[in-house]
């Protein structure tokens, strides 16, 4: 329990960092929108496109790194988890579309959905993990990918009827972001031997990775979809300028008090 615990923590971690503040958000946004389904929809997707953008690439990495990473932040105890990690990291694809599809169900009034499909997962949770438990945790954490791949359907059809907005058009936002991380996990695999023998096992060596990885990355998506690159900056524009102004403004009433005193 505690090394599946300690893998997990820092896959929550990531989500507190990469998707929930745009989550936070987006029930706010979409109910204000809800009675104009385009403006709805682009919403959704554009709030979805930022969250695969950042988390895709994010999980990705993560699991590439995790066995230098956990050792360096846990402890060399603690290595068994970064076997856990890596299997927990391919669930990014659900794991990025349940946490949007939730706001916008409860956006449009959706309870009864919301609770089918929370009932669904844990029935899938349950089952698959009593299935499971006799193999050992890496099964159990593999049953944990299968399941919000089994449910991740269902969602997509209840967002589909309760929103109008198509599984397609989900697809069509994810797609971008996600062979680009596919190509950053190749990418890393080709020239893992290389660092090692350069950098080592240690910091140097996670610090070496995370930089190749973020090239390869962002070259990628500039290669093959510079108008995803494009409309995400777009986007990302007015969340910038708030985080200017809030940094600014924290300055600025910092120096007060500073004065004050």
């Amino acid at each position: 329990v505690g090394s599946y615990r300690v893998a997990w923590r820092i896959i929550d971690l990531i989500s507190q960092v990469t998707i929930q503040p745009m989550v936070g958000v987006s029930f706010v946004t979409l109910s204000q929108l809800q009675d104009d389904p385009q403006r709805f929809r682009s919403a959704f997707l554009r709030m979805l496109g930022l969250g695969a953008l950042f988390t895709f690439p994010t999980l990705a990495g993560f699991g590439m790194v995790s066995g230098t990473l956990i050792p360096l932040l846990f402890g060399a105890k603690w290595t068994s988890s970064a076997g856990i990690a890596r299997i927990l990291t391919l669930m990014a694809i659900p794991f990025c579309v349940s946490f949007f599809v939730g706001p916008a169900l409860a956006a449009k009034g959706r309870s009864a959905s919301i609770a089918k499909s929370s009932v669904l997962q844990t029935i899938a949770t349950l089952g698959l993990s009593l299935v499971a438990a006799p193999f050992g945790l890496a099964w159990v954490a593999a049953a944990w990918v299968l399941r919000a791949y089994l449910t991740l359907p269902y969602y997509l059809l209840l967002l589909a009827r309760d929103t109008g907005i198509s599984t397609a058009a989900v697809l069509r936002t994810i797609v971008p972001p996600c062979f680009a991380s596919l190509g950053m996990v190749a990418w890393l695999y080709v020239v893992a031997p290389f660092v090692a023998v350069m950098f080592g096992s240690g910091t140097a060596n996670l610090a070496a990775t995370v930089s190749l990885g973020c090239i390869s990355f962002a070259g990628l998506l500039l290669i093959f979809s510079p108008e995803y690159v494009k409309n995400s900056v777009v986007v990302l524009q007015p969340f910038l300028r708030r985080f200017m102004v809030r940094s600014v403004s924290g300055a600025s009433a910092a120096d007060a008090a500073s004065h004050r005193r």
